[in-house]
Parts: structure tokens; sequence; C-alpha cells
């Protein structure tokens, strides 16, 4: 537990079992340190060399042999603080550099695409639903029961920030359409199962997201075209006035 709690923190394997096997033995020779660690002797010098140099084992001579001993392990908290202040500093650089990032990023050409893979590609393009504000048109429900929380995410987010949904489900799904139309600043209306598919699109501000669902790989491709954004929008619009309400 030891062990992974300092890799949590930035050590490397072999560090954090050599650090720890130091604790244990007091101050010990590289043969000793190799057998009770497990680690190869070859790499036990390399993580004996960098745990020095973080300041986290210390060595004496004793008969012509270096014996090497671990730093008491609140040095931990040290290097814990010094990182702590190390992203704290990149982060007030970053913000710093963000409007002009940002400026670029909005003046580039206006039409693109963009395409994202798995469950973070699927993420970044609902964040990018709730950043713009703007009404949701969403043809199709169909989400792998591994990611169900990903979108169930998505909705108290979408919720809280008060951006509108209007959403065509599948009868197939009726129980899930049902308990999502009861939830604000959502309409819900149901096709025929026929219409089933593993794609779902999303109609917002001038874009047009698909997310093409899989267990395994979900995919995500951004679309922002104004001409296929009122394209789709029209599309929606034409099955929303005949889909059937709950």
């Amino acid at each position: 537990m030891a062990v992974e709690a300092l890799k949590g923190i930035g050590l490397a394997g072999n560090e954090a079992k050599v650090y720890v096997t130091l604790l244990s033995l007091g101050s010990a020779p590289v043969g000793k340190i190799t057998q009770e660690s497990g680690v190869h002797r070859r790499n036990v010098y390399d993580a004996l060399e960098r745990l020095m140099k973080r300041g986290l084992v210390g060595h004496v001579t004793k008969k012509r042999a270096k014996y090497f001993q671990a730093a008491n392990p609140s040095r931990l908290l040290d290097i814990l603080s010094s990182k702590r202040f190390m992203l704290d500093e990149q982060e007030k650089k970053l913000r710093s550099l963000l409007p002009n990032m940002e400026k670029m990023h909005d003046t580039r050409k206006k039409e693109d695409v963009s395409i994202f893979w798995g469950r973070e590609g699927v993420v970044t393009i609902l964040n990018d639903i709730i950043k713009t504000g703007k009404e949701n048109l969403v043809l199709g429900a169909f989400v792998p029961k591994n990611l169900l929380a990903v979108i169930k995410h998505y909705h108290a987010r979408r919720i809280r920030a008060k951006v509108p949904l209007r959403m065509i489900f599948n009868k197939s799904d009726l129980e899930r359409g049902k308990k999502l139309a009861e939830k604000p600043y959502t309409k819900v209306r149901f096709m025929p199962k026929a219409y089933e598919s593993p794609i779902t699109i999303n109609i917002y501000e001038d874009k047009v997201g698909l997310l093409i669902w899989s267990e395994h790989k979900p995919m995500g491709i951004l679309m922002k075209n104004n001409n296929v954004g009122i394209g789709f929008r029209e599309f929606f619009n034409m099955l929303w006035s005949v889909a059937e309400t709950a």
C-alpha cells in the first residue's frame, strides 16, 4: 500500500520499492536492498541515485562500502508542497495566456471538423455543448451501459447551467425517456423503434456533434459549419413535428 501511495505522488515504481525497503532496513548496502526489495541490482543503483537527488536517501561509507539510509518521511510532504507551488505557478501562467490562445482559436477558420476518440472524446463534445449555453437538439438516445454514468453527469451539469434540451427518444427506451422528461430545461418526444441507431446527433449553435457509441471505443465527430447546422436543425424540427409525446 505504501509503495502505491508513493507512486501516486510521483515516485517511480522502483524508487518507491527501494525507499520503503530502506525505511524497514534502516542503513543497508546495495546487496541487502536488492535482496529485500526484489528490484534488480542495476535498477537499485538507478533508483538510489534518483532518490538522493530528491533528498529522500543519504549514504555513509563503512569499511569501504556505501550504506544507504532513507530520509525522514516528512521529506515527502516537502516534495508535495514544492509540486503544489509549481502547479500553482504554472496555472497562473496558463491563465494569463488563455485570453490570447482563445482569441487565436476563435479567429481561426470558421468551418472545421474534429474527431475525438474514447470516453474523454465524448466528454469533450458534451462539455462544449454546455459551454455554448445554447439549446441542444438531440436525435437518438442509445448509450452503452458502461457510459450511462457519463450521460447522467452531463445532464446534471447541463441543468445546473440551464441549457435547454429537446430530445427525440426511441420508443424502445420509453422508460428512460419519460424519466428524463421530468427534469427541468428538458423536452422529450418519441419515434418508433425502427428509428433506433447507435449514433446520437447533437445540434447546437452552428455545430453538429455526432456521438458514435461503442462499449469499447466510442467516437465523437464535431462539425462546425453554419450550413450543416441549419440542415440538421431543419431535419430535426421535421421529425420533432411528427414525433409523439409520452
